[in-house]
């Protein structure tokens, strides 16, 4: 996986914890202090988790 999809991914686990969508722009200002606040706003420390075939 590329930076790219790691952050898609997360951003999408925390899209399904809040029950709604995210429309991120390719080059937008959009930064992983942003996925920390919202993973914060979850109330989990951070984004790691098992991940299961």
């Amino acid at each position: 996986m590329n930076m790219g999809q790691l952050f898609e991914s997360q951003l999408g686990f925390i899209a399904n914890h809040f029950g709604v969508k995210f429309a991120v722009p390719t080059f937008s200002n959009f930064s992983s202090e942003d996925l920390t606040e919202f993973t914060k706003m979850c109330g989990m420390e951070d984004l790691k988790f098992n991940v299961y075939n």
